[in-house]
């Protein structure tokens, strides 16, 4: 989930997530690593599903 988006919209995202399944992960990027933290932080979400 982009950390662009306003923290109402974010909260409000998760809510209706974990509303739907209880099997769900959600993460979230950090706005300070800009666009060029995406991939990095793409790679760490998969490694961490891999586990």
């Amino acid at each position: 989930m982009g950390a662009g988006l306003d923290l109402d919209v974010r909260c409000e995202i998760i809510k209706l997530i974990f509303s739907l399944g209880h099997t769900t992960t959600v993460h979230m990027k950090d706005y300070a690593s800009g666009p060029e933290g995406m991939l990095p932080f793409v790679n760490s979400v998969l490694k961490g599903l891999i586990q």
